[in-house]
């Protein structure tokens, strides 16, 4: 919580994107606007009833937010889950295991 709190004071355009399915809140994104015009895509969440494909369509419309407000770079950070490579976008390892160091 106050990661999140402190973020909204530092003067940088918020999204907080809230999808709905009749009248239902199901599904959240949260990202911002760097000052380098880097958008960056924090967190999402979806309510367990969602349609298996809302969290695609999240990841969609954050990237059109982003596309609209002219953001050079689209930072999706770095879990994957598999969805990333319909949209073309780098993965980009968690962690690294390496079995002999």
């Amino acid at each position: 919580k106050e990661s999140f709190r402190e973020l909204l004071t530092l003067g940088l355009p918020i999204y907080l994107l809230s999808f709905y399915i009749k009248d239902v809140l199901v599904g959240v994104s949260f990202s911002l606007l760097g000052k380098d015009n880097t958008y960056e895509y924090l967190n999402l969440g979806v309510s367990s009833e969602a349609p298996k494909d809302l969290k695609s369509y999240i990841h969609l419309k954050n990237i059109e937010v982003a596309i609209g407000d002219r953001a050079t770079i689209f930072n999706a950070g770095c879990s994957d889950c598999g969805w990333k490579e319909l949209f073309h976008l780098e993965k980009t390892p968690q962690y690294k295991f390496d079995k002999n160091p």
